[in-house]
C-alpha cells in the first residue's frame, strides 16, 4: 500500500491507552484542557482514569490523533548528548562532503541535511520515525529529530551528538565515510572506563568531573547512582530481588554524603571510612547530578547530569544540561529555567573538554601506579 493510502484507525481502548501512558504528559490538567477542546467539560474532581475513560469514547480523526502523539515527539529537557574526537588530520571540507553524501543516501522516513555552521564547523539535521513495538500502538511511532555538530580543531575533530541509537548509527556512517575517503588512518576517542576495574577510579572520574569545571565553582551534589562489582570485577547483577535494588538504594544514599564531602569540603576518598566500607564491597559511582555557580556574572547556578549506557563496561558517556536558576530580587530561583542554546552548547562542550581531560589523567596516573607496583600491575 502506498503511503498516500496509509490511514490511521484507532479504537477507544488505543485512546485510552495512550492518554494513560503518561501522566507527565497527559496529567488531570491536561486531560480536561483536551476534554474543553473537544466541547466537553468534566469535574477537576474526576479522577485521571475516569477523564480518560471519557475521552477515548468521543471520535478521533487524524488530526487529532496527531495532537495526543505530538505530546511524545517534544524534546524533553533531560535529553543527554554524548560526543567522540576524531585524531587525525581532517578538512572541513571532507566532513561536508561525507555529511552530504549521507544525505543523499538517507533511507525511508527519514530526511537529513547539512550546512555549515561557522568557519570550522558542520551540523547535521536529521528526521526520522523512532519504532518501538514495547510502547501502546499510537506510540510505537516517533517522529524525532537529532542535531549533530562537528567542529574540526588543529589536533581533532570533535562530534557532538545525541545520545540515541539513530544519532550513533549516523556518526558513525559520517566517521565511516571518512576513513574510506582518507589515504590516513583516522582514530576515534571517545570517554572509555572499561580499562579501569578499580572501584575507586570510576568513582574518581566523576568527583574530578565534578570539581573542575572552567569558570564553575561547585554548589552541590543532588543525586548519584553507584553500581558494583563483585570480586571477579563482573558488575552485579540484582535482578528483580529487593535485596539487591535495596542495597543498591542504600549504598547510592551513602555515597551521596560522601562525594558532598569530598567535593565540597576537600576529604579524601581514601580517608574516610564510610568510603573504604563500599569501595571493598566493589561500589563506585555510575551517574550523577551535580549543580555548578558561573563564576561570571550574572551568577547563574547550572545543573549538570553525566553517566554512563554501559556502567559495568563504563562505556556509553552521556551527559546533559538539566536547566539553571537565575537570581531575582538577590535570591535564585526555585525551579530550573530553560538555558539558551548558545550557553546550553557551551556548557555541553565544557564537560566534553574536561572529561575527556579526567579520562586521560586518570588512566596516566593508574599506568605510572601500575609500573611502580613492585609486581608490575596492582590497583588503588
Amino acid at each position: 500500500m502506498s503511503k498516500s493510502q496509509m490511514l490511521y484507525c484507532a479504537t477507544d481502548k488505543e485512546i485510552f491507552d495512550i492518554l494513560m501512558s503518561s501522566k507527565q504528559q497527559f496529567s488531570e490538567s491536561a486531560l480536561l484542557d483536551v476534554a474543553r477542546l473537544r466541547g466537553l467539560l468534566l469535574s477537576p474532581q474526576d479522577s485521571r482514569e475516569e477523564i480518560a475513560d471519557r475521552l477515548s469514547t468521543m471520535l478521533f480523526g487524524y488530526r487529532e490523533i496527531r495532537v495526543l502523539q505530538a505530546e511524545f515527539e517534544r524534546t524533553g529537557r533531560g535529553e543527554k548528548t554524548t560526543s567522540f574526537r576524531l585524531n587525525g588530520s581532517i578538512t572541513t571540507e571532507e566532513i561536508r562532503k561525507a555529511a552530504l553524501e549521507y544525505c543523499d543516501a538517507a533511507g525511508e522516513d527519514e530526511i537529513a541535511s547539512a550546512y555549515s555552521a561557522g568557519p570550522s564547523n558542520v551540523s547535521m539535521d536529521v528526521k526520522y520515525v523512532e519504532t518501538d513495538f514495547s510502547k501502546t500502538r499510537l506510540r510505537q511511532r516517533r517522529r524525532r529529530e537529532a542535531r549533530i555538530d562537528i567542529q574540526v580543531g588543529e589536533t581533532c575533530t570533535i562530534v557532538t551528538l545525541p545520545a540515541t541509537e539513530k544519532a550513533r548509527s549516523v556518526a558513525e556512517d559520517l566517521r565511516a565515510r571518512i576513513v574510506a575517503a582518507k589515504s590516513e588512518s583516522v582514530v576515534a576517542e571517545e570517554v572509555d572506563l572499561s580499562e579501569l576495574h578499580d572501584p575507586l577510579l570510576r568513582t574518581r572520574f566523576f568527583t574530578d568531573l565534578i570539581s573542575t569545571l572552567p569558570d564553575l565553582s561547585l554548589v552541590n551534589v543532588t543525586r548519584v547512582k553507584v553500581d558494583r562489582f563483585d570480586e571477579g570485577e563482573h558488575l552485579i547483577d540484582g535482578g528483580d530481588e529487593d535485596d539487591g535494588d535495596g542495597e543498591n538504594d542504600a549504598a547510592s544514599e551513602e555515597m551521596l554524603g560522601i562525594v558532598r564531602a569530598v567535593a565540597l569540603q576537600g576529604e579524601s576518598l581514601l580517608s574516610s571510612t564510610e568510603y573504604q566500607s563500599l569501595h571493598s564491597r566493589g561500589f563506585f559511582i555510575s551517574s550523577i547530578t551535580w549543580t555548578c555557580k558561573r563564576t561570571e556574572a550574572p551568577y547563574q547556578q547550572v545543573q549538570f547530569e553525566a553517566g554512563f549506557d554501559e556502567p559495568s563496561q563504563g562505556r556509553g558517556f552521556k551527559y546533559g544540561v538539566r536547566g539553571w536558576h537565575t537570581q531575582r530580587g538577590g535570591d535564585y530561583t526555585k525551579t530550573l529555567r530553560p538555558i539558551p542554546t548558545e550557553d546550553k552548547r557551551a556548557f555541553l562542550a565544557t564537560i566534553e573538554g574536561a572529561s575527556t581531560r579526567v579520562m586521560a589523567a586518570i588512566k596516566q596516573d593508574a599506568a605510572s601506579r601500575a609500573c611502580d607496583a613492585p609486581d608490575g600491575g596492582g590497583s588503588e
